[in-house]
């Protein structure tokens, strides 16, 4: 089992959690974070017996999955970040963020569970579609 395996293993594990015990990821960030410490406890319980593979930097793993489940992914550290000005997703596992230093973009590859297109469709979701410079929302 790699790493990627067992971080989907752990967020299927964690969404679980939240149907079962009602808890909305969005509104609810602390239960969610509860909910990700409480099952990766259990899971690193059970890969110290050798049932499953260990991760290294549980808190590392924590944030992935707390973003995953309720947050944007890969993405959600770059709008968390107040130095990122803009993310631009360029295709469904690449996105390129643009720091303050203009026309200075730094490429991004997300090799991810969720596709790129999924996080765009839940940001539109979210935040509203798209809207052009001039404040009507583009079409294409």
């Amino acid at each position: 089992m790699a790493r990627a395996d067992g971080i989907a293993l752990l967020e299927s594990e964690v969404r679980e959690l939240v149907r079962r015990r009602g808890v909305d990821p969005m509104a609810e960030p602390d239960r969610l974070t509860d909910l990700v410490r409480e099952a990766a406890a259990d899971y690193a319980d059970r890969a110290a017996r050798g049932l499953l593979l260990g991760l290294p930097d549980m808190e590392r793993v924590v944030r992935e999955v707390s973003d995953a489940v309720g947050g944007f992914g890969p993405l959600q550290p770059y709008l968390d970040d107040p130095e990122i000005e803009e993310v631009w997703l360029n295709a469904p596992s690449r996105a390129a963020n643009l720091l303050p230093q203009p026309g200075c973009p730094d490429p991004h590859h997300f090799a991810q569970r969720r596709s790129g297109g999924a996080v765009s469709a839940r940001l539109i979701a979210v935040r509203g579609p798209p809207r052009s410079e001039g404040g009507r929302q583009r079409t294409s």
